[in-house]
Protein backbone atom coordinates (compact mmCIF):
# COMPACT_ATOMS: atom_id res chain seq x y z
CA UNK A 1 0.00 0.00 0.00
CA UNK A 2 1.25 3.46 -0.57
CA UNK A 3 1.41 4.17 3.02
CA UNK A 4 3.45 1.30 4.26
CA UNK A 5 5.57 2.31 1.05
CA UNK A 6 6.01 5.66 2.54
CA UNK A 7 6.81 4.22 5.75
CA UNK A 8 8.82 1.86 4.03
CA UNK A 9 11.22 4.84 2.97
CA UNK A 10 11.43 7.60 5.85
CA UNK A 11 14.63 6.13 7.40
CA UNK A 12 16.22 5.64 4.25
CA UNK A 13 15.07 9.27 3.01
CA UNK A 14 16.17 10.60 6.13
CA UNK A 15 20.02 8.92 5.65
CA UNK A 16 19.82 10.01 2.47
CA UNK A 17 19.38 13.42 2.92
CA UNK A 18 21.74 13.69 6.01
CA UNK A 19 24.44 12.21 3.84
CA UNK A 20 24.05 14.95 1.17
CA UNK A 21 24.47 17.55 3.40
CA UNK A 22 27.15 16.24 5.27
CA UNK A 23 28.87 15.77 2.08
CA UNK A 24 29.05 19.09 1.20
CA UNK A 25 31.83 19.34 3.72
CA UNK A 26 35.16 18.12 3.99
CA UNK A 27 34.54 17.26 7.34
CA UNK A 28 31.95 14.61 6.55
CA UNK A 29 33.35 11.57 7.31
CA UNK A 30 33.26 12.47 10.91
CA UNK A 31 29.51 12.75 10.77
CA UNK A 32 28.87 10.13 8.80
CA UNK A 33 28.74 6.50 11.53
CA UNK A 34 26.53 8.50 14.02
CA UNK A 35 24.28 9.11 11.17
CA UNK A 36 24.47 6.02 9.96
CA UNK A 37 24.18 3.79 12.74
CA UNK A 38 21.27 5.90 14.09
CA UNK A 39 19.61 5.70 10.52
CA UNK A 40 19.89 2.18 10.75
CA UNK A 41 18.61 1.74 14.18
CA UNK A 42 15.65 3.73 13.27
CA UNK A 43 15.15 1.75 10.11
CA UNK A 44 15.16 -1.82 11.87
CA UNK A 45 12.68 -0.69 14.53
CA UNK A 46 10.43 1.38 12.04
CA UNK A 47 10.42 -1.15 9.40
CA UNK A 48 9.23 -3.73 11.95
CA UNK A 49 5.94 -1.20 12.79
CA UNK A 50 4.65 -2.12 9.45
CA UNK A 51 1.89 -3.31 8.57
CA UNK A 52 2.18 -7.58 8.43
CA UNK A 53 5.40 -6.81 10.83
CA UNK A 54 5.76 -7.77 14.12
CA UNK A 55 7.21 -5.15 15.92
CA UNK A 56 11.04 -5.57 17.09
CA UNK A 57 10.54 -5.77 20.82
CA UNK A 58 7.44 -7.39 20.88
CA UNK A 59 9.00 -10.01 18.70
CA UNK A 60 12.21 -10.48 21.66
CA UNK A 61 9.74 -10.63 23.91
CA UNK A 62 8.06 -13.53 22.35
CA UNK A 63 11.04 -15.67 21.47
CA UNK A 64 13.25 -14.98 24.41
CA UNK A 65 10.67 -14.58 27.45
CA UNK A 66 7.35 -16.81 25.73
CA UNK A 67 5.38 -13.45 26.51
CA UNK A 68 1.92 -13.31 24.60
CA UNK A 69 -0.38 -11.48 26.36
CA UNK A 70 -2.43 -8.87 24.57
CA UNK A 71 -0.92 -6.50 27.63
CA UNK A 72 2.20 -7.29 27.10
CA UNK A 73 2.42 -7.60 23.19
CA UNK A 74 0.18 -3.87 23.60
CA UNK A 75 3.38 -2.60 25.58
CA UNK A 76 6.29 -3.83 23.44
CA UNK A 77 4.63 -2.63 20.67
CA UNK A 78 4.46 0.74 22.13
CA UNK A 79 7.85 0.63 23.51
CA UNK A 80 9.02 -0.30 19.69
CA UNK A 81 7.09 2.90 18.73
CA UNK A 82 9.05 4.71 21.57
CA UNK A 83 12.31 3.89 20.51
CA UNK A 84 11.46 4.39 16.65
CA UNK A 85 10.67 8.07 18.19
CA UNK A 86 13.69 8.31 20.04
CA UNK A 87 16.11 7.10 17.20
CA UNK A 88 14.14 9.29 14.83
CA UNK A 89 14.98 12.62 17.02
CA UNK A 90 18.53 11.80 17.45
CA UNK A 91 18.99 11.14 13.90
CA UNK A 92 17.57 15.12 13.38
CA UNK A 93 19.46 16.11 16.06
CA UNK A 94 22.72 14.56 14.70
CA UNK A 95 22.14 15.87 11.45
CA UNK A 96 21.14 19.49 12.42
CA UNK A 97 24.05 19.81 14.68
CA UNK A 98 26.20 18.77 11.86
CA UNK A 99 25.03 21.15 9.62
CA UNK A 100 24.36 24.14 12.22
CA UNK A 101 26.12 23.44 15.34
CA UNK A 102 30.47 23.76 15.80
CA UNK A 103 32.39 20.40 15.83
CA UNK A 104 32.83 20.45 19.37
CA UNK A 105 29.11 20.67 20.32
CA UNK A 106 28.25 18.19 17.83
CA UNK A 107 30.91 15.93 18.85
CA UNK A 108 29.65 16.70 22.88
CA UNK A 109 26.12 15.55 21.68
CA UNK A 110 27.00 12.04 19.29
CA UNK A 111 29.68 10.85 21.52
CA UNK A 112 29.03 11.69 25.00
CA UNK A 113 24.94 13.00 25.75
CA UNK A 114 23.09 11.27 23.14
CA UNK A 115 24.55 7.94 24.61
CA UNK A 116 23.66 8.87 28.35
CA UNK A 117 20.23 10.34 27.23
CA UNK A 118 19.18 7.05 26.08
CA UNK A 119 21.09 5.07 28.99
CA UNK A 120 18.48 7.16 31.33
CA UNK A 121 15.89 6.27 28.83
CA UNK A 122 16.33 2.77 29.18
CA UNK A 123 16.83 2.69 32.71
CA UNK A 124 13.85 4.85 33.46
CA UNK A 125 11.55 2.37 30.76
CA UNK A 126 12.91 -0.60 32.72
CA UNK A 127 11.97 1.00 36.14
CA UNK A 128 8.68 1.61 34.56
CA UNK A 129 7.89 -2.09 33.43
CA UNK A 130 8.51 -3.03 37.21
CA UNK A 131 5.52 -0.89 38.25
CA UNK A 132 3.36 -2.07 35.21
CA UNK A 133 4.15 -6.09 35.22
CA UNK A 134 5.73 -6.41 38.58
CA UNK A 135 7.43 -9.37 38.02
CA UNK A 136 9.10 -8.21 34.36
CA UNK A 137 11.97 -10.10 32.94
CA UNK A 138 15.39 -9.60 34.39
CA UNK A 139 17.48 -7.37 33.17
CA UNK A 140 20.20 -10.18 33.25
CA UNK A 141 17.61 -12.28 30.88
CA UNK A 142 17.04 -8.99 28.59
CA UNK A 143 21.02 -8.32 28.18
CA UNK A 144 21.36 -12.27 27.31
CA UNK A 145 18.79 -11.56 24.91
CA UNK A 146 21.09 -9.13 22.57
CA UNK A 147 24.09 -11.97 22.04
CA UNK A 148 24.60 -12.38 18.55
CA UNK A 149 23.14 -16.12 18.48
CA UNK A 150 19.52 -14.29 19.50
CA UNK A 151 19.79 -11.87 17.28
CA UNK A 152 20.33 -14.10 14.45
CA UNK A 153 17.12 -16.25 15.73
CA UNK A 154 15.36 -12.85 15.71
CA UNK A 155 16.45 -11.62 11.96
CA UNK A 156 15.01 -15.14 10.32
CA UNK A 157 12.26 -15.25 13.29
Amino acid sequence: SPRSLLAQLVGPSIMLMALIGLLLDATAPLYLPPVLMTGTLLQVFGHSLLPGNEPLISRFARQVHGIDDPRSLDYTRGLTWFWTLVFAAVLIQSVLLALFATLEIWSLFTNLLNYVIIAVLFVLEYAYRLLYFKRPPSLRSILSAVKPDNLRYWKNG
